[in-house]
């Protein structure tokens, strides 16, 4: 049986001005350009509100995945012109929270919690010896997570730590 253990819990919220087609373009291209693939869980525009939750995965090995859920909610969307030199463009002003959860996935293909003895096995095989490779796995993932987390904040302009 497939086990979930959650790395992190990111947040980044802020006020901002941009346009949510080019945030949400960059933040697909750059989950992808990790080797991740986007899968859209959600997707909502109400009035001055939208939402969106992906579900991102990474398929490591016939044991290993890593999921990034990463759920965006834009409140208070105020379309607003911005100039640009001799250009005006139209955005919106916008407040976001961005929440990034890292979570490593063990036996996702669910072979050993078949039945009573692989379950035990697993067990045995999670702590002795798959225990030291999980750890590097996490702290990869950890990375990949931290990067989205930094590039994001590249786009809104906010500090970045690595």
């Amino acid at each position: 049986m497939a086990e979930q253990q959650q790395v992190a819990s990111i947040v980044i919220q802020q006020k901002s001005v941009f346009k949510l087609k080019d945030f949400y373009n960059f933040l697909y291209n750059l989950v992808e350009s990790q080797g991740f693939t986007v899968f859209e869980d959600i997707y909502s525009r109400e009035g001055e509100n939208a939402s969106f939750e992906w579900s991102c995965k990474k398929w490591v090995d016939d044991y290993v995945q890593y999921l990034i859920w990463i759920g965006c909610s834009f409140e208070g969307i105020k379309p607003v012109k911005v100039k640009r030199g001799e250009i005006v463009e139209p955005m919106e002003k916008v407040d976001v929270k961005v929440t990034i959860k890292p979570k490593i996935i063990t036996d996702w293909q669910a072979r050993w919690g078949t039945n009573p003895v692989t379950k035990f096995l697993k067990g045995l095989y999670d702590k002795y010896l798959f225990g030291p490779t999980l750890e590097s796995r996490k702290k990869e993932l950890l990375e990949h997570a931290n990067l989205i987390a930094n590039e994001i904040k590249s786009f809104f302009d906010l500090p970045r730590f690595m």
